[in-house]
């Protein structure tokens, strides 16, 4: 399968900050599915998501309630933590960054998006995590679906607060997006 690298960039923001980074019109009907990767991302706290939103077109981003999604983890001991849920939400949850009691250990994951483009169909999502809180390593998966079918040309990646401390901010990683499949 052929891929072809689309697009990249870096998400930073301020200790206390939310962090937004928008990819538009990366999406097309040039590829069927698309491959991101996202390494290196450091949260300012162990207890949050990174996000994603869709991208229509017109370049607004889809935050409407039609997002559903699911993930799970694996410890590194073995254990299968609860699984996390968010059904007709607005945005998906697609990874989860390192956290800041042990900032020096990296996250990696990595995203398959398939027919964001099409109008005719949802849009559907896969992810693999694997990322360290404090000692212990976790392995989670994502997966989820945009209910609508709207043609999609891009994406938008953020950290929103899931801490009573209100700490969401992300401190580094970098993204890349490849087209799969033409």
């Amino acid at each position: 399968m052929a891929t072809r690298l689309l697009a990249q960039g870096v998400m930073k923001a301020g200790f206390d900050s939310q962090s937004i980074l928008d990819f538009e019109e990366v999406f097309s009907s040039d590829y069927p599915a698309y491959e991101i990767y996202l390494d290196n991302v450091t949260g300012v706290s162990d207890n949050q998501y990174i996000n994603a939103n869709l991208i229509d077109a017109n370049g607004s981003v889809l935050s409407n309630s039609t997002y559903n999604w699911q993930g799970t983890s694996i410890r590194d001991s073995g254990t299968t933590q609860t699984s996390v849920v968010g059904s007709d939400v607005a945005l998906w949850s697609v990874s989860r960054p390192s956290g800041a009691t042990y900032p020096r250990a990296t996250s990696s994951t990595r995203l398959i998006i398939a027919s964001p483009f099409e109008s005719t169909s949802f849009t559907t999502f896969m992810s693999e995590v694997s990322v360290w809180y404090s000692t212990t390593a976790y392995f989670y998966h994502f997966a989820g679906n945009y209910k609508n079918a709207v043609s999609c040309t891009g994406i938008r990646f953020s950290s929103v607060a899931n801490t009573s401390a209100g700490s969401n901010g992300l401190v580094g990683g970098r993204v890349r997006i490849y087209g799969m499949g033409a």
